[in-house]
């Protein structure tokens, strides 16, 4: 995977323009970040059928925030969690995904930052 982008054209048009549902919608992801890491986790102890799901409920929500590379890789370790025999198989992959939704909210900060500016 390419280094991670907030796409920031595709979020204002996502809202219509809008910078204020823009910063409504990152600042409720920031506040649902915590939450969105320990169900992955979570997931991952209960075993891979149940980390293939979460992968599946959360990979739609990083279209809305402007990272649909994040909405792809949630997908590609969907699939690659359909295939495996238990999470242990996973592991490695489902680290690098936990790095990279931590670098999601990095992203969406300096956005933050920007759109106050504008």
């Amino acid at each position: 995977m390419d280094s991670l982008i907030l796409d920031s054209q595709m979020l204002i048009d996502l809202y219509g323009g809008s910078y204020d549902d823009a910063r409504f919608i990152l600042n409720d992801y920031l506040d649902k970040h915590d939450e969105i890491i320990s169900s992955f986790r979570e997931a991952f102890r209960s075993g891979v059928e149940s980390l293939g799901k979460c992968a599946h409920r959360h990979s739609s929500s990083f279209s809305y925030i402007g990272i649909p590379q994040l909405t792809a890789e949630c997908r590609d370790f969907e699939q690659e969690c359909k295939k495996a025999a238990d999470a242990s198989a996973v592991t490695k992959r489902f680290e690098r995904l936990l790095h990279i939704i931590d670098q999601s909210a990095l992203l969406v900060k300096q956005e933050l930052m920007r759109l106050e500016r504008a």
